[in-house]
């Protein structure tokens, strides 16, 4: 019985790695209002240990600079910003960064944001305020695409 038991636990212990990859995946985080930006580091870190940030950016220009340089997994980015707005960014991370898995978070529910946006195949659109469970959803789906 104890050996059946054993058997049992390794077979759903292997079913649960195989379908919930344990990986570490690199973030970078564009946003121009540093509560939000403080808020946002917090919480992907908080809700999901596998997401890390490597670097934040206050615009744009600069998020697309550190992200040519790291390489990382998940671009967060804020739509309005100075200097390049996140839409203008999402277009120049296809041409160098194509890997990088890109979600748009805005305080705009303009129709025009959105589809552009998927235009330039964004992951998602999440408006602002985020909540803890939209967080974790996105966080979750993304976890499982790479």
């Amino acid at each position: 019985m104890l050996y059946f038991l054993i058997n049992l636990l390794y077979l759903c212990l292997n079913i649960y790695f195989q379908e919930v990859p344990y990986n570490h995946f690199s973030v970078i985080l564009a946003e121009d209002e540093p509560r939000i930006l403080q808020f946002m580091q917090k919480k992907i870190e908080e809700l999901d240990p596998r997401f890390e940030i490597i670097a934040t950016a206050r615009n744009g220009m600069d998020a697309l600079s550190v992200a040519e340089e790291l390489r990382p997994h998940v671009l967060f980015t804020d739509v309005k910003m100075p200097v390049m707005d996140g839409l203008t960014l999402l277009s120049r991370m296809k041409d160098s960064s194509p890997d990088t898995k890109c979600i748009i978070v805005s305080g705009y529910r303009d129709f025009d944001y959105v589809r552009e946006a998927l235009r330039m195949e964004a992951v998602d659109y999440l408006l602002k305020p985020i909540s803890d469970h939209e967080l974790a959803r996105i966080l979750k789906t993304l976890a499982m695409d790479f």
